[in-house]
């Protein structure tokens, strides 16, 4: 391995372990919402805050819609979506530093890196879970009170289809690298 490609992956896995350091720190975000519910601001900040668009300047919600959004359906929504979400971004993150590990070690056909694949394809189950609770969440205050939210967690249903995507993604290249380990696996115990 050359040098350059070394110290490349040696930079992506430390700057992996930075974005697992904020993974756990995004853990606490769901408190935000949590305290901002049971404090009766919640529908305030939907409907001023920064992280909320008005797609259409025209279309104000009425004073009715405002006050029976269910902000607790809402609340629990986004909660449970932010943390399914970050979880499985820490569980991909640990897979993809257990992977780079062995790329380090010149281990490349680790039965481990099998392993990892497998739990990143689990972990983005945990992230399209987490993306189908956010979404709905989401879709609640674009019907309700016509605010599209543009913040950290602002999952629409394309999320979901991406999400999909991806696995199918992982699933193929789990597939093809089963295979690749398979063979080497086979190829040394004739020779």
């Amino acid at each position: 391995m050359s040098k350059l490609l070394n110290d490349g992956i040696h930079i992506l896995n430390f700057t992996l372990l930075l974005a697992l350091i904020g993974a756990f720190i995004m853990l606490l975000t769901p408190a935000e919402y949590v305290f901002m519910y049971f404090s009766g601001g919640m529908n305030d900040n939907i409907l001023h805050g920064s992280d909320f668009l008005m797609p259409v300047t025209h279309h104000v919600a009425s004073q009715a819609a405002i006050a029976s959004f269910p902000t607790g359906i809402y609340t629990v929504l986004l909660v449970i979506g932010m943390l399914l979400s970050v979880v499985g971004a820490i569980l991909t993150i640990i897979s993809l530093r257990v992977i780079l590990a062995n790329i380090i070690e010149r281990d490349y056909f680790a039965s481990e890196n099998v392993q990892s694949l497998k739990k990143m394809i689990k972990a983005q189950l945990w992230v399209i879970a987490g993306s189908l609770f956010t979404a709905m969440a989401n879709q609640l205050t674009a019907s309700w009170l016509y605010r599209i939210n543009n913040g950290d967690f602002n999952d629409n249903w394309d999320s979901v289809y991406i999400g999909i995507m991806i696995i199918v993604i992982y699933g193929i290249i789990y597939t093809l690298y089963t295979r690749a380990v398979a063979m080497k696996t086979e190829n040394d115990s004739i020779i």
